[in-house]
Parts: C-alpha cells; structure tokens; sequence
C-alpha cells in the first residue's frame, strides 16, 4: 500500500513536532498560498507521542517563545529553575564550585519532554497536521538520489519473527518532502547520510550513552525546580562525562549519568556507574526512601558543530539530533531541536510554493541555520568534547582557557570505537 503527502515528518519528539506546528501556522497564516491545503503528516515509532521519551530535562524556552508565544499558561511546563548548583565528587566527599557559563540554568524551566511532546502534538492536531503513532520508518524511498518518503515497519509481527492474526503489511509514505526527526543514530538518518556521503568533510560524529531514573521521594521531600551537576566521581580521568539531578515537583526526582563512547575502559558499565552515583553521601541524601518508577537510557550527539552533517538533501532534511544538534558544553538541546524544527518548516513552505525539491532548494535550511542563534550557541562550544581527548585535566585547562580568550581553531575529532584500550 502507497500513500502520498506532501509533507512527511519521521518522529514525534521536540524537532519534529516543532516543525509540524510551524508549517501548520505558516499554512494557516498564508490560505490563499496553494488552491488546496497541503498535506502534512508526521509518523512516530512509540505507541502514543511521548512513549519513547524519558521524562527529565532542562529546556531552555527560546524556541517556544518564538512558536507559541504564551505557552507558559497552558502548557506542562513543570518548575522553572529556582535553584542550580555545581560539584566536584570524591566517593565520599562533594566541594561545590562556580557553575560553569554554559551550564548556566536561570531561566531555563525543568520539563517532562514526554509530557511536553504529548502537548505539543495536540497543538499541531488542531493546525491540520494528521499524527500517526506507533509506525516505526525502517526504510527510505529514493528517486536516484532525492528522497520520496519512507517505509514503515510490518505490524502484527510476535518475537519469533512471525505474522500474528492482526499482521499489517508495512505501507510506503510518499511525499515531496520528508523531514527527518528521529534522534540521534536515527535509522532512516544513517540511511540518507551515508548513500549521499552527507558527513564529508566534517568531523566524526561523537556520542554519549545516557542513563537516567525517575525517582518518586515522599511528598514534600522533592526539590521543584532544584539542578545540579557534577563533575569527578564515579569517573575517572580518562573518562568523559557527567552526573545531574533535577527537580521535576515534590514528589519527583530525575537522576542521571552520560558518558562520552569513547571511554578507554571496555568495562565501562554506565548503569553501575549511576548505582554507585545514587549511594554517594550527597546523593543519597536527596533520593532518600524514594522509589525508582521509570528508568531507561538514550545516546546523546556530543560531537559540537564540526560534526554536524549536511543537514539538507534533495527532497528533505534533518532536524534536532538527527542533524547532530546538541550543546554538549550546556548539556542541553531540546531548544535546538525546536528552532531547527521551525526552521526546517518554513523551508518546506517555500519549496512547496515554488513545487520545487532539489538540493539547492533545500538548501536555504542551512543558511537560515548559520545564521540562527543555533550557530551561534555552538560555535561558542564548538571544540568542547574535543578537548578532552587527552583527559579531564588538560580538558579542563582548554575549556578554561577558551572561556576566556574564545574556542580556537578547529580540533580534529575521533571516531569513539578508537580510543578503547584492548583487555589484552
């Protein structure tokens, strides 16, 4: 079965449905733009918007200010930053220290994303955009080397591999268009970059495994709008990464741990790491007699704007972390997600009134991003995990130095797989 759209969005989280409402505004604000209303249709993996995402994050609102100005008032925005702290960890010991700038969260607010993508899906339902959950994308469409839609998934399948009584054959989603939101290591994503060679001359993409527990305390005992991160234990020297905590009301808590894939140790256990973070003194205290009630991990883009890849192609585009998108020196970038979403969108509004797809036609994406203030944000932070390829010390002493006198020239990135350290 073939259906066609004009345009298809591939994922449900911030970047996909952000773009999603904004070519639905720019649709609605402009009627007499085409003799009939577009079709726009966006397809996610989980069973409901939401369902893939682990609750827990800081999100800066400069994206939704900008694409629902007021949604303070209605959306489940959780606690806004009340109270940040920055520690350096022994294993029984903590000596807080300055908050890094680019950690900085004033302003910022403490969010359920899942809570937050389920709003903003019925923003987007109520703009015309037609949502369909749980159709997973497992292949891409191509015409030559433009891309006309996705594949999704056969449905009804049991765990041996075979058709149960309620088997769906999976159906092709043509489009003139496809905007791809899938996160980072999307599959669909890795499909398109390397048929197209869209990381060419950038550096390699570099990761971060996270693991994170939702944490519900007696109530009272929660710290709304509470953050903090660390730095040290349980880690050592070689190995990058960091620990948070945020407070999402009284009775909940997010906690968790990333660590940069190219660690040295192949016996990295990122969710003992978490355990041994969770019975530290200073920690422990906070979680004290809470319960786990959700617990799951995500990888994490960690390889700054140099390894961002050409995020536009003949016939779509990447948005979010499917384009690589992420502050790793902040920790942060649902609001990236959001603005190259919105960005993505009125790129996709333009071509469709022109009815035309091409690579230089999409190409107009990237040059609104360049001169976006996502650039701007990244380029400050552009050669952070880069930094620390020789350790946490010498990482600390770049960093520093950059806070001072601005990143240099561009540092060379790795390939994570290299830098692990054979057993024997």
């Amino acid at each position: 079965m073939s259906r066609e759209q004009h345009v298809l969005i591939v994922g449900g989280g911030a970047a996909g449905l952000s773009a999603a409402i904004r070519l639905g505004q720019l649709v609605q604000e402009n009627p007499d733009a085409f003799p009939e209303p577009p079709q726009i249709a966006l397809v996610e993996k989980g069973s409901e918007v939401g369902a893939h995402i682990l609750s827990g994050a800081v999100m800066k609102p400069t994206a939704l200010d900008e694409l629902l100005p007021g949604w303070q008032d209605e959306a489940p925005t959780g606690q806004k930053v009340r109270l940040e702290e920055f520690s350096a960890l022994t294993k029984n010991s903590s000596f807080p220290g300055p908050i890094p700038p680019p950690m900085k969260a004033r302003g910022s607010y403490v969010v359920s994303a899942a809570r937050m993508a389920r709003w903003m899906a019925t923003k987007a339902e109520a703009l015309g955009i037609m949502i369909f959950p749980g159709f997973p994308a497992v292949d891409v469409i191509w015409d030559g080397d433009q891309v006309l839609g996705v594949v999704t998934g056969d449905r009804g399948i049991n765990h041996h591999g075979e058709r149960k009584g309620n088997f769906e054959p999976g159906i092709e989603l043509r489009a003139k268009l496809t905007i791809f939101a899938e996160g980072v290591l999307g599959h669909c994503t890795r499909m398109v970059a390397e048929k197209l060679n869209l990381g060419e001359g950038r550096n390699p993409q570099q990761y971060e495994t996270g693991v994170k527990e939702i944490i519900k305390v007696p109530k009272g005992r929660g710290c709304p709008g509470y953050v903090l991160h660390t730095l040290g234990w349980p880690f050592d020297t070689n190995t990058f990464g960091g620990t948070w905590v945020y407070g999402l009301d009284e009775e909940h808590i997010s906690i968790g741990v990333v660590v940069g894939l190219d660690y040295h140790d192949p016996g990295i256990d990122p969710q003992y790491m978490l355990q041994q973070f969770k019975a530290h003194p200073k920690i422990a205290k906070i979680i004290k007699d809470g319960t786990v009630e959700e617990y799951g991990g995500k990888a994490l883009s960690i390889g700054g704007w140099f390894s961002v890849p050409k995020p536009h192609f003949a016939g779509g585009m990447f948005v979010g972390e499917s384009a690589n998108l992420m502050d790793g020196a902040a920790l942060k970038g649902l609001h990236l997600a959001q603005k190259s979403g919105m960005l993505a969108a009125e790129t996709a509004f333009e071509c469709l009134k022109k009815g035309s797809f091409s690579d230089a036609d999409t190409a107009s994406y990237w040059e609104a991003m360049e001169s976006s203030w996502i650039k701007d944000q990244m380029w400050k932070s552009r050669n952070f995990h880069q930094n620390f390829d020789k350790g946490l010390w010498t990482g600390m002493f770049r960093t520093g130095m950059e806070q001072v006198f601005g990143p240099g020239k561009r540092r060379a990135g790795h390939n994570d797989h290299d830098q692990l350290t054979p057993i024997k």
